[in-house]
């Protein structure tokens, strides 16, 4: 299938290889006053930047709902737990107006079989359950480099974009990588603290690891997309697991009033097989 190239400038750079993984895409990052750790043991919680507001409370009822049960807080530190038994994966909400568009920071540690996920834009099932989330997800699953830092949504389209790839989902849903602005997903060591990052303006979706883009997404599908949506954090069905967040920064940015829809994909972008969604039991 071919679909003739027209990219506005911006978007030229964005899909250029040569700096899809360098510095040029680095926005203004309220984080910069946090100091970089990455011992597991070292749990330095840093000041609230300007501008930003921090979603961890000492009373995680204060700043959460959903399944508290299987959180905690600890000297700043935001813990998850799973035994294993877990029949569906389970959410805690924040209790911060919803976001649209946004900068987020935090820094997480992840068990060896860990395997969480920062809900963004997003919205409680309550159908299925008051711990239920639907909506964007940044992956935090050290131990499938593909996965960690990819861009996921929950019980909706899926898999949107994986670790090192870029991508464009048109608008009839369907999703496009981008080859030469693509690269073999890094690893990054479970057990450790890592710096995540997340930026969405309108409908452009990067995600960060450590200073390093694991996420570049454009999504053009009218139907499947969110503008706006609630924040929150996973635990998962799989083995037991643990997951550790702190210095958990929201910034706020200036709203993108109407969406870059612009882009066409270009002739040499990989159609993404096979796509299919979240189907709800009948």
């Amino acid at each position: 299938m071919k679909i003739d190239v027209l990219l506005t400038p911006s978007l030229a750079i964005l899909f250029a290889a040569e700096i899809m993984f360098t510095a040029a895409f680095n926005l203004p990052c309220a984080y910069s006053q946090v100091p970089q750790v990455d011992s597991a043991t070292d749990t330095a919680v840093g000041e609230v930047p300007g501008g930003s507001e921090s979603l961890i409370t000492n009373d995680l009822a204060a700043g959460w709902t959903g399944s508290l049960a299987d959180w905690r807080v600890e000297d700043g530190v935001l813990i998850g737990t799973a035994d294993g038994s877990l029949k569906q994966n389970r959410f805690i909400v924040s209790k911060t107006p919803p976001v649209q568009d946004f900068e987020l920071n935090v820094d997480v540690w992840v068990s060896e079989s860990g395997n969480s996920g920062l809900q963004y834009r997003s919205e409680v099932l309550d159908e299925i359950g008051p711990d239920v989330m639907t909506g964007y997800q940044c992956d935090v699953v050290a131990k499938v480099p593909k996965y960690n830092g990819m861009l996921y949504e929950e019980r909706g389209r899926r898999i949107l974009c994986h670790t090192g790839e870029s991508v464009i989902t048109d608008a009839s849903g369907q999703g496009w990588v981008l080859p030469d602005a693509t690269s073999p997903p890094p690893v990054f060591p479970a057990e450790q603290w890592h710096r995540y990052r997340v930026v969405v303006r309108g409908n452009h979706h990067q995600h960060w690891i450590d200073d390093t883009l694991t996420a570049d997404h454009l999504d053009l599908d009218p139907k499947g997309r969110r503008l706006s949506g609630k924040i929150g954090a996973q635990v998962h069905v799989g083995p037991a697991m643990e997951v550790r967040y702190r210095n958990f920064f929201l910034t706020r940015l200036s709203p993108t009033t109407t969406p870059d829809d612009e882009a066409e994909v270009p002739d040499n972008a990989i159609k993404i097989v096979p796509q299919g969604g979240w189907k709800k039991k009948k």
